[in-house]
Formats: structure tokens, C-alpha cells, sequence
């Protein structure tokens, strides 16, 4: 499996909040945003791909 570059998005990320307005405000929102994704997906019955990989193996 590949190695995500996981260092590149939050650094893509974190410059995206610094040149906002409110630094903290827009990293909350996008806190939340993330959170209520999840739940919704949830309640729906999304699975994720990476779940199903841990059910096979």
C-alpha cells in the first residue's frame, strides 16, 4: 500500500488557515465540517474502502 504524504497536506492545510482572516475560526469550522461529515456518513451506512480492506484480511 502506498505512503500518503500526510506531512504535504497539512502543511497545504495550515498555510490555507494562517492566510485567513481568523486562523482559529476557519480551523474550527473545518474541524466541524470534517466531524459532521462523518456522522452523517454514519447514519447513512457509508463504508469506507479502508474498512472494507480490514473485514477481507
Amino acid at each position: 500500500m502506498a505512503k500518503k504524504n500526510d506531512t504535504g497536506y497539512l502543511r497545504e492545510l495550515l498555510l490555507g488557515f494562517v492566510l485567513e482572516e481568523d486562523p482559529m475560526f476557519s480551523m474550527l469550522s473545518w474541524m466541524v465540517q470534517q466531524l459532521m461529515q462523518v456522522e452523517a456518513e454514519n447514519k447513512v451506512g457509508v463504508v469506507d474502502s479502508r474498512d472494507k480492506w480490514q473485514e477481507i484480511s
